[in-house]
């Protein structure tokens, strides 16, 4: 999935989070022997793999802020 991801968008970077951050340690050696297998050499060193360091958080937080976002981007506070 993260090599379909990776030459589909060709992102920077791939964060992982959420529960599966908590498996750094497990799961780094593996995907990366996966990407290498998987994609050229360009795509491989182009692309960073990080872990997300906010845990179970991390969907509250985006969801959080998405809708901080959308608040303040909707309603302009004025002074009266």
């Amino acid at each position: 999935m993260l090599a379909l991801t990776k030459k589909t968008f060709n992102p920077d970077a791939i964060i992982i989070g959420n529960r599966m951050a908590r498996f750094k340690n497990w799961l780094i050696n593996p995907i990366d022997r996966i990407l290498e297998e998987r994609l050229s050499v360009y795509h491989h060193q182009n692309t960073e793999i990080r872990f997300s360091t906010l845990d179970n958080l991390s969907t509250a937080l985006g969801a959080t802020s998405i809708a901080i976002t959308y608040f303040f981007s909707e309603n302009k506070i004025t002074k009266v």
